[in-house]
């Protein structure tokens, strides 16, 4: 009596507990992976060498980067570039007109929404693009994919933060643009994670330092186009279709 199922599913207060022991933990998987992740190329080195044990796997931890980016909006600029272009559209609308503006906050955020998904998509074909440039003899799109994980969970991560710090500044500054915020925030995150990669190439793939380089702004050059492009892509087609 009192033995409990060993098959018998965990409680909430089990999942809030083991939760709690993961975050407090500071040798655990969540600390180690995290640990890693910040270190360039030290987490797909790792993976690369078979030792994935004691790290979580890449796919969960690229997961975990995509569902922060995706609940954080897209980042501050894209956030506030969508809003200031769905204002100017529903601008003829009567401020009195409730369902004006509950369509307005549902284009809202269906909008980020999906430009958050496409965003989270362009890890194929930046994986692709990097596999190409792998060093000859060895293998290139597995690596390569874990490496673009990593780099994409980066991102999203460091867009995130700024994301949560924006919010207080944006109650204690209103008069700052949020716009001209976004923008020089964008640049720092896309510096911040040129270097991380310019550094994990070197680690990962032991070429010359100029040849990284050379690689590393080649792609990122090439993600922040696609950053771009599919913000474009899916803002221009929901204003398309409030349109008809």
């Amino acid at each position: 009596m009192g033995r409990k199922n060993a098959n018998s599913l965990p409680t909430v207060g089990e999942l809030f507990a083991e939760l709690y022991r993961e975050l407090t933990n500071l040798d655990s998987r969540v600390w180690r992976t995290l640990r890693n992740l910040v270190r360039p190329g030290a987490y797909a080195a790792d993976w690369q060498a078979g030792r994935r044990d004691h790290v979580l796997p890449p796919i969960r931890l690229y997961l975990i980067g995509s569902t922060l980016y995706f609940l954080a909006g897209g980042g501050i600029l894209f956030s506030e570039l969508v809003s200031r272009d769905l204002t100017e559209w529903f601008s003829d609308c009567e401020s009195g007109q409730i369902s004006c503006r509950f369509l307005q906050d549902a284009a809202y955020t269906r909008t980020l929404g999906w430009i958050a998904i496409a965003r989270v998509l362009t890890v194929f074909p930046f994986a692709l693009l990097l596999a190409l440039t792998w060093p000859r003899g060895e293998s290139r799109v597995a690596p390569a994919f874990v490496l673009s994980m990593n780099f994409y969970t980066i991102a999203f991560l460091i867009s995130t933060l700024s994301v949560v710090a924006w919010f207080p500044v944006q109650h204690w500054q209103p008069e700052w643009s949020a716009v001209t915020i976004g923008m020089n925030v964008l640049r720092l995150e896309r510096a911040l994670v040129l270097v991380w990669l310019i550094l994990a190439l070197r680690r990962v793939t032991s070429r010359h330092w100029l040849t990284c380089i050379l690689i590393g702004t080649v792609v990122s050059l090439f993600d922040h186009w696609m950053l771009n492009f599919m913000f474009g892509l899916v803002t221009g087609i929901t204003l398309e279709l409030l349109s008809r």
